[in-house]
């Protein structure tokens, strides 16, 4: 017996499904079949691919059905101010997801990677996606003034 480190084998656009040869195997024995990654029960639209390190791989998707992207401003006396994500909760509350935010305050301009600890800063520019009326509500939730 050839005993081999953990690895996993999937598709293109990263989702592991129970045919072929896919899976997570461990000392040569599958121990795991399907993984697949749903946002609101659909699969996103694999874009593109690659390796991220030695020991990894990045894949990136798009969820068409949420719409154009819509940048939103926050303004200083917005209530979401100093309130991470979170505790915003804009997509339980509204059903728009925060793309991510451009900040120019601080470390200088950059784009960020939202995760549910950030907190925001007056002048951050959220990209916004979703229903139009989930955008309105967004902005409305935001203080947003456009």
């Amino acid at each position: 017996m050839v005993l081999a480190p953990t690895s996993a084998l999937g598709d293109a656009t990263g989702q592991i499904r129970p045919t072929g040869v896919q899976g997570v195997f461990h000392a040569d024995a599958r121990v795991l079949s399907r993984a697949e990654l749903l946002m609101d029960d659909q699969e996103l639209e694999g874009l593109t691919h690659g390796d991220d390190g030695p020991h990894g791989a990045r894949f990136v998707g798009l969820a068409r059905w949420l719409g154009d992207p819509t940048p939103v401003i926050i303004d200083a006396s917005s209530a979401a101010v100093g309130r991470s994500l979170s505790e915003v909760n804009l997509r339980g509350l509204t059903g728009a997801t925060v793309l991510a935010i451009f900040r120019t305050a601080g470390q200088g301009p950059r784009t960020l990677v939202p995760t549910g600890s950030e907190r925001l800063r007056a002048g951050d520019v959220l990209t916004l996606a979703g229903s139009h009326e989930a955008i309105a509500a967004a902005r409305e939730a935001l203080g947003d003034r456009a």
